[in-house]
């Protein structure tokens, strides 16, 4: 497992791996709704 700091934001796809009708990702930290705007 890699170091992280709980001040980071992080991005990850969480979807299944496969076809499927609609995807995921997720988007957490603190500069989450900076990066959406």
């Amino acid at each position: 497992m890699s170091d992280f700091s709980l001040e980071d934001t992080i991005v990850a796809i969480s979807t299944a791996p496969g076809e499927a009708a609609i995807g995921i990702v997720r988007l957490s930290g603190p500069q989450a709704l900076s990066i959406i705007s």
